[in-house]
């Protein structure tokens, strides 16, 4: 059995009460869902493989006094096409389900990223350096915003912020969002730089990134929605205000039925609320959703 015929045999929701074995905690649910989602969009390619057969045994500590758990070697940091294409060779001891087994191996395979993006960012991080391409890309940030004409405030016009350290992370979350949204001939519908250019006035910020693996464009909008209520993709909560932006590509549009979505997020805010339509022809039927929720100081 390879670990794309094992992840064909048993649905996430099996896999489920198995995660917080393996990683902990529950919180990251929404990402194993993704990344779940995401390599059963992908093709197994043997070639794509360092190794034929991944081992499916107990990982025994040399000291003897740490427990034994699970382990399934060598699949973590496999390209993942040629992960799945591997071959599991189950050890005759192991007695756990194939939903256990299928849960820990998406959290090896998880290790360095549950999606292309994350994986990209952190091998890019790991080879040039963590605090070089935070450096750079702050800058990036604050030179497209301002090339687009918005204003980043300094320290001393923000009021609510005393410390440096508050004032870099702030203006980090709020730059990386910016200039990833930032308006374009192209979309479908906008918001004016100096309004997103707001949200450093914002005391505090919560940022959440979907995206749909439904493989059907007529699904994508309800693969966001089960997300947000069966998976916890709001895990720290949500603010009074609110903007989305909802990305989708030119070939298959935004639909005026996918609009609920927007009518559904309102619901969960009292007070603005503000969205964006653009275009990303790299995402074919799917649907990328950002969500920033924000509050400002109370008075």
């Amino acid at each position: 059995m390879t670990y794309k015929e094992l992840l064909d045999s048993v649905s996430f929701d099996e896999i489920v009460p198995y995660i917080s074995k393996y990683h902990g905690d529950n919180d990251c649910l929404v990402l194993y869902k993704i990344h779940y989602d995401m390599l059963q969009s992908l093709t197994p390619d043997p070639k794509k493989a360092d190794y034929k057969t991944a081992t499916v045994d107990y990982y025994e500590s040399e000291d003897g006094e740490t427990e034994s758990y699970l382990h399934v070697h060598p699949i973590e940091g496999q390209i993942w096409e040629g992960a799945l294409s591997m071959e599991l060779a189950i050890s005759p001891n192991v007695k756990e389900s194939l939903a256990e087994i299928a849960a820990c191996c998406l959290w090896h395979t998880s290790f360095y990223g549950f999606t292309d993006e994350d994986l990209q960012e952190y091998f890019n991080r790991l080879e040039n350096g963590y605090e070089k391409i935070d450096k750079e890309d702050f800058q990036m940030y604050i030179r497209q915003i301002e090339q687009a004409g918005g204003h980043v405030p300094l320290m001393s016009e923000l009021p609510d912020i005393r410390i440096k350290a508050k004032y870099r992370k702030r203006i980090e979350l709020v730059s990386k969002f910016i200039s990833g949204v930032l308006p374009q001939e192209t979309d479908v519908v906008g918001l004016p730089i100096d309004s997103l250019c707001e949200l450093y006035r914002a005391k505090h910020c919560k940022w959440y990134m979907l995206q749909s693996y439904s493989r059907d464009s007529a699904q994508r909008m309800c693969y966001i929605k089960e997300l947000i209520e069966k998976y916890n993709a709001f895990c720290s909560g949500v603010l009074e205000n609110v903007i989305v932006v909802i990305t989708t590509s030119e070939e298959y549009p935004l639909l005026m039925a996918e609009m609920e979505l927007l009518e559904y997020i309102a619901k969960m805010c009292d007070g603005e609320f503000s969205f964006m339509v653009k275009k990303n022809a790299g995402l074919q039927e799917e649907m990328k959703v950002d969500f920033l929720f924000y509050e400002y100081e109370k008075e």
